[in-house]
């Protein structure tokens, strides 16, 4: 598999809550929020935070400062897990021409679903190119936002990792300890094995699902602080 180079990822921890009785979605909220930066000449992150607004309502607070414009060719790699022994690889794992989605977004309907959550709070709801800095600002979770997509009560972790032009290269990727209290924070989740495993342009996608799966395990202590540090 040929993987496009990253210039920034974004990782973000939901949690859904139901009415034990009624089977009813009555809680969801942000958990975690996570931004790394792989190519500062190209973008840099000016906020990446999550804001209480009230009780078990969390907003969204981005800012990606874009130094290299007018962008009209942008990839985006898009996975989602589910908590369980850790966080394993649940049902989607896509690569996308995100140009060619803002056009044509009926093509893939569950990223459709996720894209229209966020559009009315983000300066990035239209189509390429891009000229300007990528703002979310005060995107808050509402209950009937998941009417379409029904999952079961779980934590959910979306990874979103963006690129631009084409630049085929392998990245690694993890998430790290959102909380001051541990000092340096967490190595990368990956470790060397899935950084070796990452070089090899020759992996199929089924063998990138399994490295996935393998690392994102119970012990390890990074992943599973961020599915409960709000």
């Amino acid at each position: 598999m040929t993987s496009f180079k990253t210039h920034f990822s974004v990782v973000l921890v939901i949690a859904l809550a139901f009415w034990p009785r009624e089977g009813a979605l009555i809680k969801v909220k942000f958990f975690n929020l996570e931004c790394e930066e792989y190519d500062r000449p190209f973008a840099t992150f000016e906020k990446c935070y999550l804001k209480a607004v009230a009780r078990d309502v969390v907003s969204m607070q981005l800012h990606v400062a874009l130094h290299k414009t007018p962008i009209n060719n942008i990839s985006l790699h898009a996975q989602l897990f589910q908590r369980g022994m850790g966080y394993r690889p649940f049902m989607y794992n896509t690569t996308l021409d995100f140009c060619e989605f803002r056009k044509k977004p009926t093509r893939s309907m569950f990223w459709k679903i996720v894209f229209d959550m966020v559009s009315p709070y983000t300066n990035a709801n239209h189509t390429c190119p891009y000229d300007h800095d990528i703002i979310v600002k005060d995107w808050s979770l509402q209950p009937d936002m998941f009417k379409l997509i029904p999952f079961p009560e779980n934590d959910y972790m979306v990874m979103l990792q963006f690129g631009a032009y084409n630049i085929y290269r392998a990245k690694d990727f993890g998430v790290k300890d959102a909380s001051s209290n541990h000092g340096k924070g967490c190595q990368d989740l990956m470790g060397p094995s899935y950084q070796e495993f990452a070089e090899n342009e020759a992996a199929d996608q089924e063998d990138i699902s399994d490295c996935h799966s393998l690392y994102y395990g119970i012990n390890d202590p990074c992943i599973v602080r961020a599915a409960w540090w709000a």
